[in-house]
Order: C-alpha cells, then sequence, then structure tokens
C-alpha cells in the first residue's frame, strides 16, 4: 500500500470519500468525476495529459507546502 505522502491529489480525495462515504456512493462520485472530465476534454478537443492536474494552483500549494517540511532524519 502507497503510504500517504506518495499518494496522488486524487487519491487523496478518493481516500476521504471512502471514510465519509458507503463504497456504492464513492464509486459513483468517481466515475461522475471521470465522466466530467472527458466531456471537458471531448469539448475542447484537448487530448489527454495525465500529470496536467498537477500544475493546478491547488496542487502547487501543496507540493510547497511539502517541500517546506523538515525532512525526517533515517
Amino acid at each position: 500500500m502507497r503510504q500517504q505522502s506518495k499518494a496522488t491529489p486524487e487519491q487523496v480525495r478518493i481516500r476521504s470519500f471512502d471514510g465519509r462515504m458507503p463504497s456504492g456512493k464513492v464509486i459513483v462520485a468517481i466515475a461522475n468525476t471521470h465522466a466530467r472530465q472527458i466531456w471537458a476534454m471531448l469539448a475542447h478537443d484537448i487530448d489527454h495529459d495525465p500529470r496536467a492536474c498537477l500544475n493546478h494552483p491547488m496542487h502547487q500549494q501543496t507540493r510547497v507546502a511539502q517541500q517546506d517540511r523538515p525532512k525526517k532524519a533515517v
């Protein structure tokens, strides 16, 4: 199992859903998100870029916050 710090933003969001909702609702929420993403790509004639979400300002703030944390001694 992956550690929380190495999880993608989408995985973190899904894990938070899983703790709050029944699994059926989590599956529907994921499917709804994917459907909206596919619709947006088709409507705007955009090719799929799996790393595009990392350029979103919300994810860049998370990345900066993670870089500011002190490193753990091994």
